[in-house]
């Protein structure tokens, strides 16, 4: 926890420290908060803000879970047995990130332009190749577990393809119904990803190639485990905020990690009617922004029907809703203090996606 606290201390600024000109701060930490990111909509410092006004539920499926754990169970539905895996491939590729196999006797192994794509939360896309000898481009369920290759992708399904521009002859992709098959392990999701593959892929004309000894590994993973979620609280004596991310539902990719957590500086206060705490930092190179809302003693305050709300941008453009409840244990001229959750949604629609947050925060209060 110690080296935890070291990591984050770079976020926080002594208690007391000068905020002057924070109404201004706070709206330019909004419109620079998504520098560097790459999603539209950026900047829009409202995006997210939970006011409990379009309605609260959001479910709290953790669906990465144990994603770091080795399978054993053959856990997955349309599993197979993966009794032909084996790991004779791993020493080909010795650490590097890519894709290797052997497909009739002759191996494959591929680590150029090697990347792993979140294509939807239920499963990502492998890739690598090399040069202009071909590629491998594999498609694998985002979670632990041994599966079939199918015609049709989905969320227990697998699929290996193969295109080899040197040979000519050996090429091809799994798919069933051309007679095609394969059995795929995936024996870790988070923070890397690892696994193994056999099958047969179907190539030109329906010729088809038996694929043996397949391996992939790529040392960073797109998909986060929800489990590593941890506040170690604000240091004592020190103005920030700590945020983790605790769970994502998405039917889409969102520029959040499931168990990212970092430390946010205290960029400032406003007063008057509806006073304010803003909070800004990296965390993960991701921009990132807290503002809370209407905190005007101790106590414990539901967003939209206490008189009080939180924003974080959430890094895509959004609208109001979700839920959040405040904490205050230190409320007086010298600090505000205190704990926080969220689900943060980036719209009011059915398809929004639902991001909650959790972590700690203190800050010098600009009192009336």
């Amino acid at each position: 926890m110690g080296s935890v606290l070291l990591g984050l201390a770079a976020g926080f600024v002594a208690c007391g420290s000068d905020s002057s000109g924070a109404g201004s701060s706070a709206g330019a930490a909004g419109d620079s908060s998504q520098a560097g990111d790459d999603e539209s909509g950026a900047g829009n410092s409202n995006a997210g803000k939970a006011n409990g006004s379009s309605g609260a539920g959001a479910s709290t499926t953790n669906g990465a879970a144990g994603a770091d754990n080795v399978a054993g169970d053959g856990s997955g539905t349309g599993a197979t047995g993966g009794e032909d895996l084996d790991d004779s491939g791993k020493p080909l590729l010795d650490g590097a990130d890519g894709i290797t196999g052997t497909a009739d006797g002759m191996v494959f192994t591929r680590t150029m332009n090697a990347r792993a794509s979140l294509i939807v939360p239920e499963y990502l896309k492998l890739y690598a190749d090399d040069g202009m000898q071909g590629d491998w481009d594999i498609d694998i369920p985002s979670k632990v577990g041994v599966y079939a290759c199918k015609t049709q992708m989905g969320a227990d399904n697998a699929r290996i393809s193969l295109n080899n521009q040197a040979t000519s002859n050996i090429r091809g992709t799994s798919v069933t119904d051309l007679g095609g098959s394969c059995t795929l392990e995936v024996t870790r999701i988070s923070p890397s990803i690892e696994g193994r593959f056999v099958g047969v892929v179907v190539g030109i004309a329906g010729a088809l190639h038996t694929i043996t000894s397949g391996y992939f590994h790529f040392a960073t993973s797109p998909v986060g485990d929800c489990s590593l979620a941890n506040d170690p609280g604000v240091p004592d004596g020190m103005d920030g905020a700590t945020m983790s991310v605790t769970n994502i539902e998405s039917a889409a990719p969102v520029p959040w990690k499931c168990g990212a957590s970092g430390a946010l500086g205290f960029v400032g206060a406003n007063g008057g009617a509806q006073p304010s705490l803003v909070f800004s930092g990296k965390i993960e190179d991701r921009s990132r922004e807290l503002q809370l809302y209407g905190l005007k003693s101790t106590g414990t305050f539901t967003c939209g029907t206490d008189g009080v709300s939180l924003t974080s941008g959430i890094g895509w453009g959004g609208e109001q809703g979700g839920t959040c409840t405040i904490e205050v244990t230190k409320f007086d001229a010298t600090s505000v203090e205190g704990t926080y959750e969220a689900a943060l949604w980036n719209g009011i629609t059915s398809a929004h996606a639902t991001v909650s947050i959790a972590g700690s925060f203190r800050g010098t209060p600009k009192l009336p």
